[in-house]
């Protein structure tokens, strides 16, 4: 498939934000954590001193939760991937290898905290149904490495300048004065650095997202004139 421009998608512990400078949608996965608190709580439960009888209930529980935790994905991925056919976006993902490594034992986080993020949220499973459904369709999908995702969260989707939380998740700018949240701002930043690697790569960039590329930089530029 021939597409026309970038999106990129922000994954995060209970959300995935999916869009570009034009349009974004935030898909709910908070579910995903509750099941997967839900059968921890159940498994804790259990005392018996009996490997054997343990183990059968870890693999009857174990069974479920990746059932109803596979289910949320797939109906998850399946929605990104359509949205982006329908709009002709190839999909730019982040790389959060080492991301279970920002916590550890001490650091005063809390045993629940780290549960939650090394094992809660499935976030290699969703970039592998992505890529798996977005082959099926001959949709492109360009992983960018750790280098290439740095600051998505911080740095300005207007301007580039590092921004500071106001309140809650919502960031404000400094420079350009500009008030997002951060979640919408990641993205953003994720699918306009995957048409940067993509105007260096050796294949280069169709005319029209390179057309459409310089549109945005253009727009974002007028608005930080107008701001000042």
């Amino acid at each position: 498939m021939e597409c026309t421009t970038t999106v990129g998608v922000d994954r995060n512990l209970r959300n995935a934000t999916v869009g570009n400078e034009d349009h974004h949608e935030v898909h709910d996965l908070s579910e995903v954590v509750e099941i997967k608190q839900r059968y921890r709580k159940k498994k804790s439960r259990f005392h018996r001193n009996d490997r054997r009888i343990q183990k059968k209930i870890a693999l009857k529980y174990g069974k479920r939760e990746r059932n109803r935790t596979m289910q949320i994905i797939h109906e998850t991925s399946k929605a990104i991937v359509k949205d982006a056919v329908k709009n002709k976006e190839m999909i730019v993902l982040e790389n959060i290898k080492g991301l279970i490594n920002i916590t550890k034992k001490g650091d005063r986080r809390g045993t629940n905290y780290r549960f939650l993020l090394k094992n809660a949220f499935p976030y290699g499973m969703l970039a592998s149904q992505i890529t798996y459904k977005a082959d099926w369709e001959g949709l492109p999908v360009l992983e960018l490495t750790r280098e290439e995702t740095m600051n998505t969260s911080k740095e300005c989707s207007a301007c580039g300048s590092l921004t500071r939380i106001e309140h809650d998740r919502m960031l404000k700018c400094d420079s350009c004065g500009r008030e997002i949240d951060r979640d919408v701002n990641a993205c953003i930043n994720i699918a306009g650095r995957g048409r940067t690697w993509l105007k260096r790569s050796v294949k280069g960039l169709p005319i029209e997202v390179v057309k459409q590329s310089k549109d945005v930089e253009q727009k974002a530029g007028s608005q930080i004139s107008t701001n000042n």
